[in-house]
């Protein structure tokens, strides 16, 4: 069985079983999850009403890259409510797999309102 998509990051692996005296001779190619390795951490600055949070993630593979970044302060007026501004950065840079190649960053601050039920 062969998969006509193309994959991205990681390249499909290829496993094959030959047994030529059984007549026995395969070959599979599948997609694989990627683990991703990361850090966060989360320090409240004024009791429960301002915090400050940095947290990033990324792998490598075969000279492509991908990573995501933000760092954050927040501030909770009211117990479910969360008012929030930072900075996050993104980058994806695929090194000629399955003849792509990409180079791509997305950064920049932003602002958001959390509601939490």
């Amino acid at each position: 069985m062969s998969h006509e998509t193309p994959c991205i990051i990681p390249e499909p692996l290829v496993f094959c079983l030959q047994a030529s005296s059984l007549g026995y001779d395969e070959k599979e190619t599948f997609k694989v999850p990627v683990p991703m390795l990361g850090l966060g951490l989360h320090v409240g600055l004024l009791a429960d009403i301002l915090e400050a949070r940095v947290k990033g993630a990324g792998v490598t593979y075969s000279g492509s890259t991908f990573y995501d970044a933000q760092a954050d302060l927040a501030c909770t007026p009211i117990s479910f409510v969360a008012i929030h501004g930072g900075y996050r950065t993104m980058k994806l840079k695929i090194d000629d797999i399955g003849d792509v190649n990409a180079d791509i960053e997305f950064k920049g601050p932003y602002a958001g309102l959390t509601i939490s039920f």
